[in-house]
């Protein structure tokens, strides 16, 4: 009986990290924005994204503009080569842009920037980039409105209407709206609880489901295994990627 039970947990340690992948977390602060992520054979990146003066800059607020570093130049445009040179690090990955400036306005400027790379994007490609709208989104009500290949990242589950579920590439939610473990202690039952109860329903939406603002360690990583989640979303994701290689 001990060893039959033994081989089970094995088993389902294995699947549960054949499953999970990397989210790059403000990817554009790494030492090498989106490179450093490929190397990582992260699936999702995120970049943080302001509206000022009709360009999209890569930045967490006005303070941090840096008038060299845009959407389409850091972002666009080395993917759209990287597909040219079909690069199977980019097939199927997320690319997250979190707006940070008004919703509306600054995704009528990511349509404009993001317009080279369309033809490579999903669901044009089966195995295409996706585009997924986070940060300031538009209503939930007006995800149709928008092209096929956006796609919008669900913090709302409880305000999206059903029609609107067929938009949502994924659902994401603040770690720290369930507990503010530090990812070295124990972490309480009761917060566990509460994290694996919202983890949980999410899953019955069939979307991938990722937590931000989980603490960025191996204890927290491994929690994140083990809870069922999507994504290790990390700062980290060289650190992460040798952790996972390392667990295998």
């Amino acid at each position: 009986m001990k060893r039959f039970v033994l081989v089970v947990f094995i088993g389902f340690t294995w699947g549960a990290l054949a499953q999970i992948g990397i989210h790059s977390h403000n990817d554009y602060a790494q030492p090498k924005p989106l490179f450093g992520a490929l190397e990582a054979n992260a699936s999702s990146i995120e970049v943080d994204v302001i509206l000022k003066d009709s360009i999209l800059y890569v930045a967490h607020e006005l303070e941090s503009i840096d008038s060299t570093k845009t959407l389409q130049s850091a972002y666009i445009e080395p993917l759209l080569q990287l597909v040219l040179e079909e690069d199977p690090r980019v097939t199927n990955l997320y690319l997250l842009i979190d707006i940070k400036t008004e919703a509306y306005q600054s995704l009528e400027a990511v349509i404009g920037a993001a317009e080279a790379i369309l033809p490579f994007t999903y669901p044009s490609l089966d195995s295409g980039i996706r585009l997924v709208i986070s940060g300031n989104r538009p209503s939930p009500k007006d995800y149709l409105n928008y092209p096929d290949y956006l796609f919008f990242d669900c913090q709302e589950i409880d305000q999206t209407p059903i029609e609107s579920w067929s938009k949502v590439a994924m659902i994401s939610q603040s770690f720290r709206r369930f507990s503010n473990w530090n990812g070295e202690a124990v972490l309480t039952t009761d917060n566990r609880e509460r994290l694996t109860s919202f983890i949980n329903r999410a899953k019955t939406f069939d979307k991938p489901v990722r937590l931000w603002a989980v603490p960025d360690t191996p204890k927290a990583w491994n929690w994140s295994i083990e809870s069922g989640l999507d994504y290790i979303n990390t700062d980290q994701p060289l650190r992460a990627r040798e952790y996972l290689d390392g667990a295998n």
